[in-house]
């Protein structure tokens, strides 16, 4: 519905990015710029660390940046990108799906900041 009523509006006319997002947002009910704007806005894209506790009670995902031109690779997590003066980066928007096994059930989740965490349903734990 979102898509329809963008290209209804902008029918023969220029629109721009925001615009697209903005009705799509409308028509799910969520801040869908938030989630599309770093993908555009900064260099690289999320490069993601999995780690598990020990006890197997929490998945932690931290979001990195991986950037690669022609002449280095750049990997940095913690919201930085490389050493001094390296600019800041934001985090992207990743939807995460996943099972565990002991739990069948399919999970969704987000990662939208540096790190997430996920726990594991105690009822579930071995």
């Amino acid at each position: 519905d979102g898509l329809r009523a963008h290209l209804a509006a902008h029918e023969y006319d220029v629109a721009l990015g925001t615009q697209l997002w903005q009705y799509l947002g409308e028509a799910c009910q969520r801040p869908v710029s938030d989630w599309v704007e770093p993908w555009f806005k900064q260099a690289g894209y999320p490069l993601i660390e999995v780690t598990t506790l020990s006890d197997g009670s929490a998945v932690l995902m931290q979001v990195g940046r991986f950037v690669q031109d022609l002449t280095s690779t750049q990997i940095a997590f913690g919201g930085k990108a490389g050493g001094e003066g390296a600019d800041e980066f934001a985090s992207w928007f990743v939807p995460i799906t996943y099972v565990t096994s002991t739990n069948e059930f399919v999970r969704t989740g987000e990662i939208a900041s540096t790190s997430t965490f996920f726990s594991v349903p105690p009822e579930r734990k071995h």
